[in-house]
């Protein structure tokens, strides 16, 4: 198997579409990735059910452990005397794996609300739109294996809320064909008569089991897919405007007659429309390449990674939907960032070539190559990315690595400096530092135009005279530097 291209084996399990899966992997760190698409391609065994007479349901709150950094919460499902029974499992592996709920907490039974139904326990429900399609939709799949079950469909809502544009799941729900008056989110301690706990049929960050896609199937029952075959899931209209340079990537699949999807520009059920009648997609890893999991087995799926962080969510969604996916390094990060929330900015990078060639597609073209790395491109970048980690320099602290500590402290500098004179000479630096780090890789990828604005013809001229005088200084010093040692 090749570094920078690492197919999977043909012996990948059959996703429950009926088409097996595929992965290829154009990226520096080909054996990282290769390794977690052996575990997660296989679907667990088939999910059962419980069920717990007397169930209480807690609503979530945050659960302080000082071994982790992670937010971990806790309440969901647990029995009369308070024994822990369900809530959100992200990972078989590590019960600390980030927004997980394994924990109950006490509560006083005199003041529990009590009411003689029967409900369906479906977990956590999340705002944030990415998680609600991977992590709420994870008990469902027993709502589409009993229809003839009626009663409520209960949720807890997770304490961490969306930063951006806070999703309402009710559309979803509705559109996957399930009434939105079953929906219930419980917000104070409640006990049930008797509670269905399905067992989660997705963890995600290590495994899935066959009956998670059910949703994803039945939301495309009730949809009329789009006629465009191939369609790019972009983020040039977001407004946290948090990766640059995707507007080169845009135009070239745009050239190569893929229609260009902004999601703000739709509603969710055009939105999914795009995703159901493609035969060929593309997107950047995170919430829109999750839109996934409502293509039709088989999709040829390419999603543009951000940074060198393998994540296991997005395999498990190509494994499920049973995809023909390519996953392709397209950044070049010239400040450290973080896979969510972070700050990227994409390129052209050789692997990004390399997969152009593999799949016989046209090259990126000269004026996008050169275009990426210009000073115009990486002034904005710089400001967003001292916007970004000027508030949040602390995870850059955590890092074990000091250059990037160091980096924490710049954003925290820039931050108490704010527009001072001192704060735009820090600004125009890193700017300076960014662009001679571009132009240094761009060098050692054989290209040498440098990331800085085109000067006029007298600027250039006025340069050249101004540094005259240092070469002529120069040549003086050494030659009195040869003749002290011929002396010598």
């Amino acid at each position: 198997m090749s570094e920078n291209n690492t197919t999977s084996p043909a012996s990948a399990g059959t996703a429950p579409g009926g088409c097996r899966p595929s992965a290829d992997f154009f990226v520096s760190n080909a054996k990282n990735w290769n390794l977690e698409w052996d575990v997660v391609r296989e679907p667990l065994p088939p999910a059962t059910v419980r069920e717990v007479p007397d169930a209480v349901v807690l609503p979530l709150r945050v659960r302080k452990d000082p071994t982790t950094s992670h937010h971990l919460f806790e309440g969901g499902l647990c029995e009369a005397d308070g024994t822990f029974v369900a809530g959100r499992r992200r990972s078989l592996k590590d019960d600390k794996a980030n927004f997980s709920a394994l924990w109950s907490y006490p509560f006083d039974p005199a003041t529990l609300e009590v009411r003689d139904e029967e409900v369906v326990f479906a977990g956590v429900l999340f705002d944030h739109y990415g998680h609600l399609l991977t992590d709420s939709t994870s008990r469902l799949w027993y709502v589409f294996a009993h229809p003839e079950k009626t009663c409520k469909i209960v949720f807890v809502r997770s304490p961490r809320k969306a930063r951006w544009a806070p999703e309402d799941p009710m559309p979803l729900f509705e559109m996957a064909g399930i009434d939105p008056a079953r929906i219930e989110i419980v917000e104070k301690p409640t006990r049930f008569r008797n509670a269905i706990v399905p067992e989660e049929a997705v963890y995600s960050l290590d495994a899935f089991r066959p009956e998670w896609i059910s949703f994803f199937d039945a939301v495309r029952a009730h949809i009329e897919p789009s006629p465009h075959r191939k369609v790019y899931f972009s983020r040039t209209h977001f407004k946290r405007n948090d990766v640059h340079n995707e507007d080169l990537f845009e135009s070239y699949w745009k050239d190569l007659g893929f229609h260009i999807v902004h999601p703000e520009d739709f509603t969710l059920r055009e939105e999914i429309s795009f995703a159901a009648g493609a035969d060929e997609i593309v997107a950047t890893i995170g919430t829109l390449s999750h839109q996934f999991l409502f293509c039709k087995p088989g999709t040829r799926a390419t999603v543009l990674l951000r940074t060198s962080n393998v994540v296991p969510l997005q395999l498990i969604v190509g494994a499920a939907r049973g995809l023909r996916s390519d996953y392709v390094e397209a950044f070049r990060n010239p400040l450290p960032t973080w896979h969510s929330d972070g700050v990227f900015y994409l390129a052209p990078v050789p692997r990004f070539r390399g997969y152009l060639e593999k799949r016989g597609l046209p090259g990126f073209g000269r004026e996008r190559l050169s275009d990426a790395y210009t000073e115009a491109r990486v002034r904005p970048y710089v400001k967003k990315w001292l916007e970004v980690f000027g508030n949040r320099s602390a995870v850059l602290h955590r890092s074990a690595s000091a250059e990037i500590r160091a980096m924490g402290d710049v954003a925290d500098r820039a931050k108490a400096l704010g527009g001072s004179e001192e704060g735009k000479k820090l600004y125009e630096g890193l700017v300076a530092s960014v662009g001679a780090k571009l132009f240094a890789l761009q060098a050692a990828e054989g290209r040498s135009r440098p990331p800085a604005r085109r000067q006029s013809l007298p600027r250039r001229l006025f340069a050249a005279a101004a540094a005259l005088p240092r070469f002529v200084l120069s040549r003086v010093l050494r030659r009195k530097r040869r003749e002290s040692a011929r002396e010598g």
